[in-house]
């Protein structure tokens, strides 16, 4: 049977409505990086950990534990996509993962301000989020592998919008970091973007400034 104009507007508005509703999570994910900056990063690094452990226990034992199932139904079965209704990994997860990862690597290993943690870690998940619905409302320029230049567009205005406040004097560099962000989110096409994206981009970010810093160290 052939699905009526009707029943692909009904489909598409019920799309949307749990679009909206996913990516309102992203905004209670980017306030945690943000929390972050208020807190010594040894003290929070242990914390995090185990809510990064929390969030894959609950996804990989969702669909096994019972109870666990019926609960996580209620609250999130909306929200969820295919593959994460089927065991796999939520978004939320993967992002909160690589932030726990990025946050005892660069911020409590290496010593990189925790500011720039959360300008990355922020930025790409409110972006992000602002790209899927600009670009699924009002896209119609596409760019690569579906996703369009107003979702691109969106992307960085956002990411830069909600995180200039935290480094006012680095506009630039906010600027650059949410271009980065969104050049990330729009070429990872078999990976995870919740989890590489802000990971590639941090990785970049830290090394970039310690070559320029031994640079400047040297005199050149």
């Amino acid at each position: 049977m052939i699905p009526s104009p009707a029943q692909d507007r009904l489909k598409a508005k019920m799309n949307m409505k749990g679009e909206i509703k996913r990516k309102t999570l992203h905004l209670a994910a980017a306030a945690v990086p943000v929390a972050l900056i208020h807190i010594p990063a040894k003290i929070a690094a242990v914390p995090l950990a185990v809510f990064a452990l929390l969030n894959v226990l609950m996804d990989r034992y969702k669909n096994r534990l019972v109870p666990l199932g019926r609960i996580y139904d209620f609250f999130f079965h909306d929200l969820l996509r295919d593959h994460e209704k089927k065991g796999g990994f939520t978004g939320s997860t993967c992002f909160i993962v690589s932030l726990a990862l990025s946050h005892a690597v660069f911020c409590v290993w290496l010593s990189m301000p925790v500011p720039y943690l959360a300008v990355i870690y922020t930025g790409f998940m409110l972006g992000d989020a602002a790209a899927a619905l600009a670009g699924k409302h009002m896209g119609s320029i596409v760019i690569y592998n579906g996703k369009t230049l107003e979702g691109s567009l969106a992307f960085v205005a956002v990411a830069f919008a909600s995180t200039v406040w935290i480094m006012p004097q680095r506009t630039g560099l906010v600027f650059l970091i949410s271009m980065g962000l969104c050049a990330a989110e729009l070429f990872m096409v078999n990976l995870d973007d919740n989890f590489f994206a802000p990971l590639f981009v941090t990785l970049v970010f830290y090394f970039t400034k310690e070559i320029l810093l031994s640079l400047s160290g040297a005199g050149l």
